[in-house]
């Protein structure tokens, strides 16, 4: 019998297969990583949720700080909850495409596609938050007839903030405020919506040729090296 090359220690009767079998698992294990490295760089970048939310020890007696506190086991415990999620649907491409096991490609392929769908709505959502906030300056100026009343929710914003440049407590000084703003949260926007439009390509893909492999999974066959020995 004729075999076609040998990916991951695999053979196969049929080179379709091979290709596709070895794509997925590509993309399985390049996205295991990628969830291992953001869980990685989350759990050393986050802060004591005590301190960001910046609880007075006045408001409950001394004890928020301490039931609000986010401490190193529990962040570390929450880092591993958020690991095991997130790495089901790389492991089902995985073992699925290794073990020729359709329902955990399927999974693969459909939780992708799912996924895909869901970081393109965000796609969309940030693109209109971008131009929305581009839009504010002549929306929201002073100058404008109706800008204070269209845009007297940002006064609230400017309530949480404070400057020695701009006076917060007057509409022109928030304004100018938030316009100062303007730039770095785009900026910010813009990167994560680079971001999501990666995510998007790479969950589409891999939902992409897991559908294929589910497909091809009925007209090929393949087997273990460990089990080369019966099949020469």
């Amino acid at each position: 019998m004729e075999w076609a090359t040998k990916p991951f220690h695999m053979r196969f009767t049929n080179p379709r297969l091979e290709k596709l079998t070895s794509r997925v698992i590509c993309l399985s294990v390049c996205a295991a990583f990628l969830v291992v490295l953001g869980v990685v760089l989350n759990f050393f970048s986050t802060e004591n949720i005590g301190d960001e939310f910046h609880v007075p020890e006045s408001i409950s007696g001394g004890s928020a700080s301490q039931s609000f506190a986010m401490t190193p086991q529990r962040k570390l415990m929450a880092a591993i909850g958020v690991l095991v999620l997130a790495l089901i649907v790389p492991c089902c491409g995985y073992c699925g495409a290794k073990n020729n096991n359709k329902s955990l490609v399927c999974c693969f392929s459909w939780c992708n596609c799912v996924g895909g769908c869901l970081n393109l709505l965000t796609v969309v959502l940030i693109a209109f938050g971008i131009l929305g906030i581009g839009g504010m300056q002549s929306v929201c100026s002073p100058s404008s007839p109706n800008g204070k009343e269209q845009c007297k929710s940002i006064m609230d914003a400017c309530s949480k903030f404070t400057s020695s440049e701009f006076a917060l407590d007057t509409y022109e000084g928030c304004y100018d405020f938030m316009i100062s703003k303007t730039p770095f949260i785009q900026g910010i926007l813009a990167l994560i919506l680079a971001l999501k439009c990666c995510s998007v390509s790479f969950e589409c893909t891999s939902a992409y040729y897991g559908r294929e492999l589910y497909k091809e999974m009925d007209h090929g066959e393949c087997i273990d090296s460990a089990d080369e020995a019966g099949w020469e």
